[in-house]
């Protein structure tokens, strides 16, 4: 079993290694997309002391610099102090694309344009996610992330020592040659990053392949359907629609120590306002699991969902992209996920190298045994 193990670990690296090496080293890049997206972007950035500007001046101010037909959907929250909000215009770019309003929250003022998808973080995502080639894209690199899978399980397998061979299995040899190195750097770096890749690669194949997920998890412990509740239709002049910040201020009631993080606003006639809020103890921090719903008219709080007192089952799924994203693991966790992102490009090069040598050692032999069969003649 393991020598199966071996040839298909090795012949799979090759095949699919140079693709994983790239998803892998993207999502090292997207750890931190916020912090590197302000970076290339210095423009985003504002003064961190500020007094903050309402929600409701945030909102004018992103629809006045969208495209006059485009509807706001939802409003990112400033992730920290200086941050900007983010204003999401779905299919508001011609070609179906999705306009992005960046706003500083201290004037309120539109402090850049985007197209989602267009500017480098987001192609980014888009790559990680889909290869930028939508549902067929999406489908490959679910692929991958069961490859990827596959070379953590089989990696521990045929790494795994015989009793008292612990201390070679670990030991990286630097004074024995380039094709010892490589190899034992192969073996070192695939044993210590196996969890966190077998853990990338899980996480990444539930939310590519979230519906059969779902099923399964729900086949194990029950998974519950979030609340859908829709306002009632009262937009008169005795009674017109609510303000974004008055829906902000009665849903805090539900959730008053937790930090606001999503807006998701009414578009059309029935909708309701949603708001996502982040408790302390929760997974998902920087974009919150916790919902509240609001009437879009009478404020009346409709629904709310609280994370932490879901079911197994949709805690389990709601553990799964904070867990990929590195989201759930702290500031340690995520430059863990940062180096074992880029670990698949290492195991990939060593493969690579420790294959060719091999390969051209093979050839060498088949050449020097020909001359020597031809001068036998």
């Amino acid at each position: 079993m393991r020598r199966v193990l071996l040839k298909l670990h090795k012949y799979a690296g090759l095949t699919f290694g140079l693709l994983l090496s790239l998803i892998g080293i993207s999502g090292s890049l997207l750890v931190f997309d916020h912090a590197i997206d302000e970076t290339l972007t210095p423009a985003l950035r504002s003064d961190p002391n500020a007094k903050l500007a309402s929600f409701d001046a945030v909102i004018a101010a992103a629809k006045a610099a969208a495209p006059s037909d485009a509807t706001l959907n939802r409003l990112y929250i400033s992730r920290a102090p200086g941050s900007p909000h983010t204003a999401r215009f779905p299919n508001a770019a011609g070609d179906g694309k999705t306009v992005e309003v960046s706003i500083s929250p201290d004037t309120a003022e539109a402090v850049a344009v985007r197209v989602w998808g267009e500017y480098p973080m987001t192609w980014l995502y888009s790559f990680h996610h889909d290869l930028t080639a939508g549902q067929t894209g999406k489908y490959i690199v679910g692929a991958m992330g069961i490859a990827l899978l596959f070379f953590s399980l089989s990696g521990i397998v045929i790494w795994w020592p015989r009793r008292g061979q612990w201390r070679n299995a670990l030991r990286v040899n630097r004074h024995q040659g380039p094709i010892r190195l490589n190899y034992d750097l192969h073996k070192f770096i695939g044993i210590v990053f196996s969890i966190l890749l077998g853990m990338s690669a899980f996480t990444g194949i539930s939310l590519i392949f979230h519906g059969p997920m779902k099923a399964a998890v729900n086949f194990i412990s029950p998974v519950i359907e979030l609340p859908s509740p829709e306002s009632t239709f009262k937009n008169t002049a005795e009674s017109p629609a609510i303000s974004a910040d008055t829906a902000v201020k009665n849903a805090k009631s539900v959730f008053p120590d937790a930090v606001l993080k999503r807006i998701y606003l009414p578009t059309s006639a029935t909708a309701s306002y949603q708001l996502l809020f982040a408790q302390a103890g929760e997974a998902w921090t920087n974009y919150g699991a916790s919902k509240v719903w609001v009437d879009q008219y009478s404020g009346e709080i409709l629904a709310s969902w609280n994370p932490l007192t879901a079911p197994s089952g949709n805690s389990f799924l709601i553990w799964q992209f904070p867990l990929h994203s590195g989201d759930a693991l702290g500031l340690g966790g995520r430059w863990l996920l940062v180096f074992s992102g880029l670990s698949p490009a290492i195991l990939f090069g060593s493969g690579f190298y420790l294959w060719w040598k091999k390969r051209q050692r093979r050839i060498n032999n088949q050449r020097r045994n020909a001359e020597k069969n031809l001068g036998s003649v």
